[in-house]
């Protein structure tokens, strides 16, 4: 899998996102932080810990169930989320909040690509031959506000470690040579970038 990361300037504020490759895993870990910058090293450390486990056959003892309808990558990814942000709810937010994360979290094994997201950034996919394709798409709390407030700053909407659960939007799919992967944080994606 290869990598390229592009940050731009602008006058509305959105932290820049940390990111963590994990090669031999095959795992990506975006985390956008909203706070506390020794939130984000904890769950960078707890899923990279956790997704470990479960690929190295490793039994780990979870309260979270596996869901049926996903695979092991991605009830992997899930249940890893879950854990982290207890730990932070716990650890960091429960008596006083001090700050959250968005996460995103793209897992390869074999041919296949597990995905799981709270918050920003959005997910798109990219194909040979086909328009750009939303998989998961965030809105911020911008998108709340009236149409003709057009510079506000961005707050997000969903966050890991600000409530004592976290229902994140998870899948996989099947990936192909050629496939790229584009994760955007913004408010709201340009038209002209929709385009093949």
């Amino acid at each position: 899998m290869e990598l390229s990361e592009r940050s731009y300037s602008t006058s509305i504020f959105r932290p820049k996102p940390i990111i963590h490759w994990e090669a031999q895993n095959q795992l990506l870990i975006v985390a956008t932080n909203w706070g506390s910058a020794e939130s984000v090293q904890k769950i960078i450390a707890g899923i990279t810990k956790y997704v470990t486990a479960t690929q190295d056959d490793v039994e780990v003892t979870t309260p979270f169930a596996s869901l049926t309808q996903f695979t092991p990558q991605t009830n992997s990814l899930r249940v890893a989320c879950q854990i982290v942000n207890e730990m932070i709810y716990r650890g960091d937010n429960k008596n006083e909040f001090v700050g959250g994360t968005e996460l995103c979290l793209l897992f390869r094994e074999k041919s296949q690509l597990s995905w799981l997201q709270v918050g920003q950034p959005h997910i798109f996919v990219k194909r040979k031959n086909t328009a750009l394709q939303p998989l998961a798409i965030a809105p911020d709390l911008s998108f709340d506000c009236p149409p003709e407030q057009t510079d506000l700053i961005p707050l997000p909407k969903d966050l890991i470690g600000v409530e004592s659960t976290c229902t994140p939007l998870v899948g996989n799919f099947l990936i192909y040579p050629g496939d790229e992967v584009l994760l955007v944080s913004r408010s709201e994606i340009p038209k002209k970038s929709l385009k093949p």
